[in-house]
């Protein structure tokens, strides 16, 4: 054998020695056949290795090509299995009695992982500004515009360099070379696949998102190949589990090829949604008009006029400028508890009542952008306040007094969190003296 930067070969008309295979797995001391032909320094994203083809003779490409390259990726069509499923990669290696050293011709031990995610140990998704961080993925290639690229924390697929030197790429293997392997004879390839993330709450499927382009030769680079936005997910403010996977469909089946399990870049990742603690709320008043002059105490004087504005400053906490996303579309609410101080007393007789209802935001009409320590003014309509029922209007009004207790609330997921408070909480009223 012959060892050069990281790479065996075979010389052309000697039995292959060890020392350079020896070199190869890190300057180790073993001499017996079995022992380097099962070293835990293999490295099993090399294309040429030990592997556990039952015979002597050095095994050929289409062989290695039949089995994979001795490197099976867990794979399933069950997607609820994602939140358990054994995620080890399994790595096929040599079983006695057939420990070949030429095994480890073309052998390269600077292979690095094809399949990872890169967003580390967790991922954070900023609800309330609405943009949320997108799911990365790293995949080594072998053709297209992002062929042989490195991995780049926090980015994915890097925009320059390589991964390994470029007369070594053909002894890695690369994403092309993995598939969806579910036992026996299934095998499906990757490309065509698409990339993303299941999220689960425990073990309860809570949702997922996947990125826009399927995985392809490219004579361009295509970023959304790998970059998969996150905001389209309707969670509740929480802490989930994200599984970064593959996903590809192929007749009445889909299946899910979850990413090499790297101790830095997990499988499985703490996915939180949130963003509330970074925000605060600040009732600044009430008005008969959306640009009135704000008070703590309003006071009526039409017999049947029954509407109020409440305006809340939201402030921003998160130690930067952002921009709220989609204001418009109903993920920002006000909570408004009505009770009666004094009973209303109308054309009907004397009503007591306490109630809460949702209104929905007046202005601003568009995403607002907040400075870091600044905050938005946002003014909602409380309708129908004099009425046991907020679907209804008053009859004639003579008297009453209300309490108006109203709280800004983010809504998503099918559940609406409170803001908490910037100062003191206001006490609110509106007095009708008719």
């Amino acid at each position: 054998m012959s060892y050069s930067n990281g790479l065996v070969l075979k010389e052309v008309s000697s039995y292959p020695i060890t020392g350079d295979i020896q070199q190869a797995l890190g300057g180790i001391d073993e001499g017996d056949d079995g022992k380097l032909c099962t070293h835990a320094n293999i490295n099993k994203f090399a294309k040429y290795k030990p592997n556990n083809i039952q015979q002597d003779e050095e095994p050929t490409d289409a062989q290695l090509l039949t089995i994979r390259y001795a490197l099976a990726a867990r794979a399933t069509n069950n997607r609820a299995s994602l939140a358990t499923m054994a995620l080890d990669w399994v790595y096929s290696g040599a079983q006695a009695p057939y420990f070949r050293k030429l095994d480890f011709h073309r052998y390269y031990n600077g292979a690095p992982i094809p399949f990872m995610q890169a967003n580390g140990q967790n991922l954070i998704v900023d609800l309330i500004a609405g943009n949320a961080n997108p799911a990365l993925f790293y995949m080594l290639m072998n053709d297209g515009a992002m062929a042989n690229k490195p991995f780049v924390d926090g980015a994915g697929i890097g925009t320059s360099g390589t991964a390994v030197p470029a007369n070594r790429l053909q002894y890695c293997i690369a994403v092309e070379d993995l598939g969806f392997d579910l036992g026996s004879s299934t095998f499906l390839s990757i490309m065509g696949a698409v990339l993303g993330l299941v999220i689960f709450q425990g073990t309860t499927y809570k949702g997922e998102v996947w990125a826009s382009q399927p995985v392809a030769h490219l004579s361009q680079r295509e970023n959304n190949m790998y970059n998969v936005p996150t905001g389209s997910l309707s969670l509740a403010p929480g802490t989930y589990t994200a599984v970064a996977c593959a996903k590809l469909t192929d007749g009445n089946f889909t299946y899910y090829l979850p990413v090499y399990n790297h101790a830095d870049y997990p499988t499985r990742f703490t996915f939180v949604v949130g963003g509330m603690d970074y925000y605060k709320q600040d009732v600044r008043g009430i008005s008969l008009s959306s640009s009135g002059s704000w008070s703590n105490d309003l006071s009526f004087n039409g017999n049947t006029y029954s509407d109020l504005y409440v305006m809340v400053r939201l402030y921003n906490q998160t130690g930067r400028s952002v921009t709220l996303g989609s204001v418009m579309d109903g993920r920002f609410i006000l909570s408004t508890t009505i009770s009666t101080v004094n009973p209303v007393v109308d054309a009907q007789g004397s009503h007591t009542f306490s109630r809460t209802q949702v209104s929905q935001l007046v202005s601003p009409t568009v995403d607002p952008t907040i400075a870091d320590g600044s905050y938005v003014e946002m003014v909602f309509k409380v309708t129908n306040i004099w009425s046991a029922n907020a679907g209804s209007s008053p009859s004639l009004i003579e008297s009453g007094k209300l309490q108006i207790s109203p709280s800004l609330q983010f809504y998503s997921g099918g559940a609406a969190t409170d803001f908490g408070l910037y100062g003191l909480t206001r006490i609110l009223t509106a007095t009708h003296a008719n």
